[in-house]
């Protein structure tokens, strides 16, 4: 490796690590902007006006000690408790750690990638899409597993085989966050990278001869 290639590595690198930690930085008010975004979009994604599931998110105080913005609320509209209320649970989320840690390192990753700037431009958007859809999936994932478990609050009965399943999603998308590491890098290398540069990382297809061509794609010495 020469000196070259050293220099623009770590170039790239100190790059991210300033683009990152601006992004993730705790600026006044960004928590409370980006929490009512996330709201209105799983608001949209999950909410319905008709039908037996009511799910509304609703904001939420966060605290130091417990940085918790946002709260879903599952209800079943065709069961009431004894006192008349409905039937209930309420999902409190961190939006943050959710959705804006692996946005953030998405959005970092594409804009220090050594691609020219109109590719980078175009796979922003695109990447910004894929990273909503996946925090859109994880949201799922919680709604699904964290109601399985309350008799007459699942909007989806989970059989004892699909339970554990969900469980480890659950886990691994909310609780570890781990995947929220994972899935941009992957997601930015989709975006970035055109399939003529992965394709010498795939297996070779065997090269065949053009179907009525004198040539079978060999070469003989006269």
């Amino acid at each position: 490796m020469t000196m070259r290639v050293c220099r623009r590595l770590a170039g790239i690198a100190l790059r991210f690590c300033v683009i990152y930690g601006l992004l993730i930085a705790p600026w006044p008010g960004f928590r409370q902007q980006y929490g009512a975004w996330m709201r209105t979009v799983g608001g949209w994604a999950f909410s319905r006006e008709q039908g037996r599931w009511l799910v509304s998110f609703e904001p939420l105080t966060a605290t130091a000690q417990r940085p918790l913005d946002t709260r879903i609320l599952v209800a079943d509209r065709t069961g009431r408790t004894p006192a008349g209320n409905l039937r209930a649970v309420a999902l409190d989320l961190d939006m943050r750690g959710v959705g804006w840690v692996p946005t953030a390192l998405l959005i970092a990753l594409i804009l220090v990638a050594p691609f020219a700037w109109p590719r980078r431009l175009l796979g922003l958007p695109l990447g910004l899409l894929g990273i909503h859809l996946y925090i859109l999936f994880s949201i799922g994932i919680h709604i699904i597993d964290q109601c399985s478990g309350i008799p007459g609050l699942s909007p989806f009965g989970l059989s004892p085989f699909w339970k554990p399943v969900f469980d480890g999603l659950d886990e691994t998308l909310i609780t570890q966050l781990g995947a929220s590491f994972v899935f941009p890098v992957i997601l930015c290398i989709a975006v970035l990278v055109p399939p003529a540069d992965i394709s010498p990382f795939l297996p070779a297809r065997p090269r065949e001869g053009r179907k009525g061509s004198p040539c079978d794609g060999k070469v003989t010495a006269a």
